[in-house]
């Protein structure tokens, strides 16, 4: 198995080595002063097995927070909702919702995808029968309140079959409108440079009768693009015309349906990361008006960056990949859940490493006409008590306004927290 994301919170061992490595520029002139609006919802750790080392949030139409955790439960993970209090300044309620026993996952590293009719849907890394290569799984939601959720096993991956259909999935599902979930694997799919597999992107069709079997298929087994080691912690995300985009290792690539049902999908890489320290691009990236993508890279430029990557003007022009930020000593460094992008002003969301490595919370504003910088906006430095520490998970917007995230370890217990602030 290979994480970034838990290589990061180990500790943050690793963490505070990658910054060491890293060479801190000038400061810029940007203001460090918080919003008084952060504040902790929950801190893991405060009753027993309810789970440790959140992987991010989902947010449904209600305002209910979805997530996993890495470890907690059982010991290999928990998936858990956590409920907005009844009336203003209450607190919030946290509900596990499902714990892994190793036997049906474990050790879940992307967050749940909210389905049709409020079911979820993740992954988990390991676990699943008999060879525990991980699965895919969905919890549906009770009939009646207070009820427990039902999971179920929708796909186990398995070594005998690595060449195939890949191992130890990562990240977080897609799911198309046809109820189509995509989504990665970090090993298997067949012979490259690697021993075990680079991974692969595979699709899993939900049955056409009740009582069936999902159907995998497997779109695009790494190792054929340019630098595309494997994927650390990437997701696919669904653009226009069902198109999927993510990364893998220093390259983004596209995935485009085929025109007639059974045909092969065509895999295309937009661009390639080549230079200094720009080649890991760990969050995935965000699709923004007009098809531009949006995504983080860990290193490079200073401290790490964040880019866009522009659609060609025409056919045959490559795309145009634009540097938005450069962190420094004084903004944050490494930035590792990628971003969220603002429905109304295109704002970017997102953290990075700060102030001894516990990390920040920050807002990237459009630039006010074209050529123009965007200007960054800090939110919070994190590592001040029991606000949490290495926020890894990409943030969340409520339908409120709120951005909503999680840390992977920090608060009352040191098992991380879930959080909420004002853009």
């Amino acid at each position: 198995m290979r994480s970034l994301k838990r290589d990061l919170a180990a500790g943050g061992t690793f963490f505070a080595a990658l910054l060491g490595m890293m060479s801190y520029g000038a400061a810029q002139s940007t203001s460090l002063t918080p919003t008084a609006d952060y504040t902790t919802l929950y801190s893991f750790g405060s009753h027993p097995h309810d789970g440790a080392g959140p992987n991010g949030l989902a947010v449904d139409s209600g305002g209910v927070l979805y997530g996993t955790t890495y470890g907690g439960g059982l010991n290999v993970g928990t998936v858990f909702a956590l409920a907005p209090p009844a009336s203003p300044g209450g607190a919030w309620t946290e509900d596990v919702l499902f714990r892994f026993n190793g036997a049906d996952g474990g050790l879940p590293e992307g967050t749940v995808t909210i389905g049709s009719g409020g079911v979820l849907y993740g992954t988990t890394q390991t676990g699943g029968e008999p060879e525990g290569q991980g699965t895919v799984y969905s919890l549906s939601p009770p009939a009646s309140p207070g009820d427990p959720w039902t999971e179920t096993v929708l796909y186990t991956f398995t070594a005998a079959r690595e060449d195939t259909d890949g191992r130890y999935p990562v990240g977080t599902l897609a799911i198309g409108s046809d109820g189509v979930l995509y989504g990665v694997t970090s090993a298997g799919g067949g012979s490259c440079q690697l021993s075990d597999g680079c991974g692969l992107v595979f699709s899993l069709t939900p049955p056409t009768s009740s009582g069936g079997s999902w159907t995998e298929n497997v779109l695009l087994r790494f190792g054929a693009l340019a630098h595309d080691e494997y994927p650390t912690s990437a997701s696919v995300v669904i653009g226009n015309g069902g198109v999927l985009y993510g990364n893998v290792g220093q390259t983004i690539y596209s995935l485009t349906p085929p025109a007639s049902p059974g045909a092969p999908w065509t895999e295309a890489a937009l661009y390639t990361f080549t230079g200094g320290g720009d080649r890991e691009i760990p969050g995935g990236v965000a699709i923004g008006s007009g098809g531009v993508l949006y995504g983080t890279t860990i290193r490079g430029l200073n401290s790490g960056t964040v880019f866009s990557l522009s659609p060609p003007t025409s056919a045959g022009a490559p795309w145009v990949r634009t540097f938005i930020h450069s962190f420094g000593s004084s903004d944050g460094a490494a930035p590792i859940g990628g971003v969220a992008i603002g429905p109304r002003t295109g704002t970017l969301y997102g953290t990075a490493g700060g102030t001894f490595h516990a990390g920040v919370l920050f807002a990237l504003e459009p630039p006010p006409s074209p050529g123009a910088s965007w200007t960054y906006r800090h939110l919070h430095s994190f590592g001040s008590g029991t606000d949490g520490r290495f926020p890894l998970g990409t943030v969340v917007l409520g339908s409120d306004g709120r951005l909503y995230g999680s840390t992977n370890g920090g608060g009352t217990d040191g098992s991380g927290t879930v959080y909420s602030d004002v853009p």
